[in-house]
């Protein structure tokens, strides 16, 4: 009888089996009323939960708001809170047992005490603070009381101690400031800025002290250093307790979250949860067994109808089950056990067709899965090509995933120059990598030398029946089938793809495309390898060539340099002295001739100091009798001289030794700097600064002219001053930034690597 005939016969007989149901509700309500208390008391250990939870947010709310506003109601609350936490623990210790719930009241203790000490820290220390701020203050009236009694009793003619003594005045605030602001934001903006005005206050002490005049003492109780001194170890100890505070905080704001998110949300309402889930597959159980019972009275009731019901149910959920599993194997991946229904109905037929569907899946996944690792197998190698042009790296990627594609038992890729092997060119892989042969180089009859010469692929299945493996030393190799494919560039062999198993005896059609595939990745590495290598040496090549050409340009300068001097400045100076000599001799003319002869003469006086200037370019005699440092503040005080600037000097220290080259090359980007600002930006103030920075020289160079659009900036003949030093710092491995607006000035920033400094480190 087919299914669907006994189904209707099922149908007729369902009525019967409808009076089983009152049973079965009544026997799922008692089921429910048995877990209604535990359900109270999940609910109430709930609460306690979210009540631990709302008292550490709110000791946490406490003790930020104490350390923003120091009021001691907060202090206050804080500890109310924790109090309160403290109680929730206790109510916690007394609710639900279960195996976690001694760990997670050790849990819970510990942070209370922890939170409790890290709490009464941050609040003495924030009240350590206001104590030290109070002292700062004191100690910033009593030093502005000195400088103004100091300022008192110096005489006024000694104008540049008198400039010091203000500029230490004007200090003071701005260190408590500096302190006061990183009070409040705690950054390395306001730590450096105090440490730049703690600086400048003793560069102005020792200015003050050195334009002393003679016999001027300042004695107690006019002692400057002294308090000030006092002042600072304040300053300092107030960002010291500043950055304690900002740790304590950070801690304390890891355990609330830690004890709220991982402890009490991760594992207390996680344990809350589960119970839930326990009393609710009671509930289904009881479920289960109502709705159990009420089928079986069922049948029972109409045992008739369990004459043709059983044997069906049985047979349904035999077959029904065997395709569910059979389904839930194959969402995990077993495709390995097929659905066995037996006979001829509707079950059997609809087993058939799972079974050849899953087997068509099983199919199409492993050469699906084939796919894909072939495709990320070349998708890492593509990788490894575009990031590193190291052949080494590249070629040892290729044979790993060689290895991995095929599950081959050796991987080795050999290279070839003219006619012979590179040992530090040889790629190998094996699948066990604890335990292989050593390298070893290809024989000059072996099979890789063969396909090297030939350039034509070699494949040996059954290796051990081949002459080429019958040797007695190669039968130990355990060789039972090897590949070889050559690689070449242009007709040229370059080297060999060689593989081998000690599993199976032969090669696929597959694995022989896979293989060829990865040899042609590494001959498109091995290409791309030269032809970095080529365009490097090009590059250094035209890299050394432009210093050579530089330096040449540099001696050009010093000989045209010398000429003008030993020439034309002596013919200048000589001409200068006959007018000397013509105007002392002739005090006799008339004033028209004597005005005519001052004009040559202050003609000639500017066409010797153009000629200076000019010979001071070419060959700047800072460089050659002093080093960077000296020569570029000699440069900057006659330029200041001779064009009226405001100009800024700030450098390291000059025993500081930096390469010649790069010596030349900062000076010359300074020297063309300073004309831009002055033909172009128009500017009358310039701050150039010269220091260090992990290894390479930076200078700095800004004027507050009228600065210019960098949109508008190309490389013609209108900019080739920019060009140019930026060329120069290229030369050298530098960087050059220019950063300038229409209206505020232009900022050049130059970085070059220092060699003499890297040696010394080095």
């Amino acid at each position: 009888m087919q299914i669907r005939s006994k189904l209707v016969l099922l149908i007729i007989l369902f009525s019967l089996a409808l009076t089983v149901n009152l049973l079965a509700l009544g026997y799922l309500g008692k089921a429910a009323l048995a877990v209604f208390s535990e359900m109270n008391q999940i609910h109430q250990k709930l609460s306690n939960v979210n009540h631990m939870q709302a008292q550490l947010r709110g000791a946490e709310a406490a003790i930020y708001r104490y350390l923003m506003e120091g009021v001691p109601g907060f202090a206050e609350q804080f500890e109310n809170h924790l109090e309160d936490f403290s109680k929730d623990i206790q109510t916690y210790e007394t609710g639900l047992p279960s195996s976690n719930s001694q760990i997670v009241l050790s849990e819970l203790q510990q942070a209370y005490r922890n939170s409790s000490d890290i709490g009464k820290n941050l609040i003495n220390l924030h009240d350590e603070i206001v104590l030290d701020l109070d002292a700062l203050h004191e100690k910033q009236d009593s030093v502005a009381w000195t400088i103004e009694q100091v300022m008192a009793v110096l005489p006024k003619e000694n104008v540049v101690a008198q400039q010091q003594l203000t500029e230490m005045d004007y200090l003071l605030p701005e260190i408590s400031m500096a302190i006061m602001d990183y009070m409040l934001y705690a950054n390395a903006a306001s730590r450096a800025h105090y440490t730049e005005l703690i600086i400048d206050f003793y560069r102005a002490y020792r200015e003050f002290n050195t334009h002393l005049e003679a016999g001027t003492t300042i004695t107690e109780p006019f002692q400057i250093l002294p308090l000030f001194t006092e002042f600072q170890t304040l300053g300092s100890q107030l960002i010291s307790l500043r950055d304690q505070q900002e740790a304590f905080f950070a801690n304390f704001a890891l355990l609330m979250y830690h004890t709220s998110q991982e402890v009490l949300a991760g594992q207390v309402q996680k344990e809350v949860v589960q119970n839930l889930a326990d009393v609710q597959n009671r509930v289904s159980k009881a479920l289960t067994t109502s709705i159990v019972i009420s089928f079986s009275t069922a049948i029972f009731v109409v045992l008739i109808a369990g004459f043709i019901t059983l044997p069906l149910e049985r047979r349904m959920n035999f077959g029904i089950s065997a395709l569910v599993q059979g389904a839930d194997r194959v969402t995990a991946g077993d495709y390995s056990s097929h659905v066995h229904v037996s006979g001829t109905d509707e079950l059997h037929k609809l087993a058939e067709s799972f079974n050849k569907m899953m087997t068509e899946i099983q199919t199409r996944e492993t050469r699906l899965t084939a796919r894909l690792s072939e495709l990320e197998s070349i998708r890492l190698i593509n990788l490894e090509m575009t990031r590193s042009l190291e052949i080494r790296d590249v070629l040892n990627t290729i044979a790993q995933n060689a290895l991995k594609l095929v599950n081959a038992s050796e991987v080795h890729i050999s290279i070839v120059e003219g006619d012979r092997f590179v040992p530090s060119l040889i790629a190998n892989a094996w699948r066990d990598e604890n335990n292989h042969p050593s390298p070893r180089m290809p024989r000059p009859d072996g099979l890789v030398a063969t396909v090297a010469r030939t350039q034509k692929p070699i494949v040996i299945n059954m290796a051990q029946h081949n002459p080429k493996y019958s040797s007695y030393e190669i039968e130990q190799w355990d060789v039972k089938a090897v590949a070889a494919f050559p690689l070449k560039i242009d007709e040229t062999s370059t080297g060999v793809f060689y593989l081998s198993y000690d599993d199976r005896t032969s090669f696929s059609e597959d694995e022989l495309w896979i293989i060829e595939l990865l040899s042609d990745q590494a001959n498109i590495a091995l290409k791309n390898a030269r032809l970095f290598t080529n365009l490097s040496e090009k590059e250094l090549h035209l890299k050394n060539m432009a210093q050579k050409l530089v330096n040449v340009q540099e001696a050009e300068r010093r000989l045209i340099g010398l000429d003008l001097h030993d020439g034309l400045m002596q013919l200048l100076l000589s001409t200068n002295m006959h007018l000397d000599t013509l105007t002392s001799i002739l005090p006799d003319l008339d004033s028209q001739g004597r005005g005519e002869l001052m004009l040559t003469h202050n003609r000639l006086k500017d066409a010797i100091a153009e000629v200076r200037q000019v010979v001071s370019d070419l060959r700047p005699a800072e460089l050659e009798e002093g080093n960077l440092v000296e020569g570029l503040r000699e440069y900057l005080i006659r330029t200041r001289e001779m064009r009226h600037w405001q100009i800024e000097f700030k450098a390291d220290p000059a025993d500081i030794k930096i390469h010649p080259d790069v010596e030349i090359a900062l000076f010359r980007i300074a020297q063309e700097a300073l004309t831009n600002a002055y033909r172009h930006g128009k500017a009358s103030k310039v701050l150039v600064h010269l220091h260090q920075r992990e290894g390479a020289v930076v200078l700095e160079v800004q004027d507050w002219g009228k600065g210019f659009d960098l949109t508008l900036l190309s490389d013609d003949k209108d900019h080739l001053g920019l060009i140019g030093m930026r060329e120069r710092a290229a030369l050298l491995g530098g960087t050059l930034k220019i950063q300038s607006q229409p209206g505020e000035g232009t900022r050049i920033v130059v970085r070059i690597p220092n060699p003499e400094r890297l040696e010394g480190e080095q």
